[in-house]
């Protein structure tokens, strides 16, 4: 069970912090702070430490470089390799890229066309741009032009209009876009290869993951078993008001009701993208009484132990 510890965080566990989240892992810290690993992640984002750097070896430069020499033909993904050498696959892109095995000038026309599908070829070739634009480039003095009156434009607006764009976009986002809503634009988003719909075990609620949809059976069988006095899927969305760039609001994954009547809210985060990262930042910022409890990797596959015998359990490891 995870849990959270009561304390206030001090300046003298800040500064422990500090000194040995580079070298000891969050397991060792969560006994030394006697904090749960969650809070102990949670504190590291808040004081904008960096990533924790772990050394690689030669035998993992050694396969990271074969895999990378042999990739044309190559059967094993990217992904697979990932999971035998215990990194994430964005720390094996990186590591590619700081070892020179990726193409890094390659230009974003030639990044374009590689992801372009034959059958798009194909159509092009047969039809045509069908704006008739195919080959074109815009000038400099277009771009420049385009740039200039986008500027004006987005200067002559106020700071109560600029809010109350963001406070309309998010209300439409809300309309459209819930689990009651059009459930097809899920199935798009950037964690495109998650197992996103609805469960019928779960009062057919849509759930973007098989982890939240796991998780969602975990609480429920906590409040069963009087740990818990309730919990709801993503019902609040908090908004930053004023802001105008990257994260504008933020919904968390659950909101949870201790037996107490506190309110803890739980993200789900198998991998930390930067956007993430910057939700939680403005959450502690504009919401400093709203605390979130966030859920790893880790944390979530001991909760998996516990939780594979309960009824409706998902075993595919899907974030």
């Amino acid at each position: 069970m995870v849990t959270r510890a009561d304390h206030a965080w001090t300046q003298a566990d800040d500064d422990n912090l500090r000194a040995n989240y580079q070298d000891a892992t969050y397991a060792a810290l969560s006994v030394q702070l006697n904090r749960s690993v969650g809070s102990i992640r949670n504190r590291r984002y808040r004081l904008d430490l960096d990533r924790k750097r772990i050394d690689w070896g030669a035998d993992e430069e050694g396969a990271l470089r074969e895999w990378y020499a042999r990739r044309e033909g190559q059967s094993t993904r990217l992904s697979d390799l990932a999971r035998q050498l215990g990194r994430s696959r964005i720390a094996l892109a990186l590591k590619a890229s700081e070892l020179g095995l990726t193409e890094r000038h390659r230009s974003h026309d030639d990044m374009a066309k590689s992801r372009m599908s034959a059958a798009q070829t194909q159509w092009l070739k047969t039809n045509g741009h069908p704006r008739g634009f195919l080959g074109g480039r815009h000038t400099d003095q277009a771009k420049a032009l385009v740039g200039l009156a986008s500027k004006r434009n987005w200067e002559s607006v106020t700071d109560e209009e600029r809010e109350a764009r963001i406070v309309k976009g998010n209300r439409s986002r809300i309309e459209r876009y819930t689990r009651e809503g059009a459930s097809f634009v899920f199935s798009r988003n950037t964690y495109s290869r998650t197992n996103g719909g609805r469960r019928e075990d779960l009062d057919n609620c849509y759930f973007r993951s098989s982890w939240e949809a796991n998780y969602a059976r975990y609480l429920r069988a906590m409040k069963t078993a009087g740990m818990i006095a309730d919990w709801v899927y993503e019902p609040d969305r908090f908004i930053f008001h004023g802001v105008t760039r990257g994260a504008l609001s933020y919904t968390p994954d659950f909101r949870v009701t201790g037996l107490d009547g506190a309110i803890v809210y739980h993200e789900i985060k198998g991998w930390m993208d930067s956007a993430s990262k910057t939700r939680l930042k403005r959450i502690a910022q504009y919401y400093p009484t709203v605390t979130v409890l966030v859920i790893g990797k880790d944390e979530y596959m001991e909760i998996a132990r516990q939780g594979q015998y309960l009824p409706g359990w998902e075993a595919k490891r899907t974030v």
